[in-house]
C-alpha cells in the first residue's frame, strides 16, 4: 500500500521546525530598540532572514525534505516493481549517498537566497 509522504510524522516534524526557525527569526528582528519602529523592524527583518545561520539552517530542512521525498519515490517504486513483476526498473540511488559538489552546493545556496528573498519581498509588501 503506497503511504503519504505528507501525512508522514517526518514531515510533520520537519514543518514544526520551519515553523519554529521563522518563528524565532521574526522574533529576533522584531527585538526593536528604538522609537522608530518601522524602519528598525524592516530593518531587522532583512538582516535576520538574510543571516548565514539562518540560510543554513533553512537549507539543512529543504536538504530533508529532498532526501525524505526521494527516499519516498524509492519506497512507491520498488512496491509497484513488486505489484507489476518488472524487474528491469530500477530504484533510484536515494539509498546510496549523493557525492558532494561544488554545484550541489551552489545550488542548495542560491535556492536559499531565493527563498529568503521572497520572504523579504512579501514582508515588503506586507503579505505575510
Amino acid at each position: 500500500m503506497v503511504s503519504s509522504l505528507m501525512r508522514s510524522i517526518e514531515i510533520k516534524q520537519l514543518e514544526q521546525r520551519i515553523i519554529s526557525l521563522f518563528d524565532r527569526t521574526f522574533n529576533k528582528a522584531a527585538n526593536v530598540s528604538t522609537l522608530d519602529y518601522r524602519d528598525e523592524l524592516l530593518r531587522n527583518t532583512r538582516r535576520w532572514f538574510q543571516s548565514k545561520t539562518f540560510e543554513i539552517q533553512f537549507d539543512l530542512l529543504l536538504t530533508e525534505i529532498i532526501r525524505l521525498a526521494l527516499s519516498h519515490a524509492d519506497a512507491n517504486l520498488q512496491e509497484a516493481q513488486v505489484a507489476a513483476s518488472i524487474p528491469h526498473i530500477s530504484k533510484s540511488a536515494a539509498d546510496k549517498p549523493y557525492p558532494l559538489t561544488a554545484e550541489a552546493v551552489r545550488l542548495s545556496t542560491d535556492l536559499t537566497g531565493k527563498v529568503a528573498k521572497s520572504i523579504i519581498a512579501m514582508l515588503d509588501n506586507e503579505e505575510i
